[in-house]
């Protein structure tokens, strides 16, 4: 199963260190690291670039069906 984790690297509510060694142990994890806070993904620039929250690259759907192969 793929599993997608944003981290913010400036989050002071939770750790990203810990999420990021936490995650770096499933199979299939995609991390991606920005420089934001714990609520800056979800407003403003950082909502609406893709680069930030990379959801456009996971297709979730076609990997589980088997259409688009696993990588990474």
């Amino acid at each position: 199963m793929p599993l997608l984790m944003c981290l913010a690297d400036h989050d002071l509510q939770a750790s990203s260190r810990f999420a990021a060694c936490v995650s770096a142990r499933a199979p299939h994890a995609d991390i991606r690291h920005s420089p934001l806070g714990h609520f800056d993904l979800y407003t403003g620039q950082a909502f609406e670039h893709p680069a930030v929250h990379g959801v456009q690259r996971l297709d979730i759907a076609r990997i589980v069906r088997g259409t688009v192969p696993m990588t990474g």
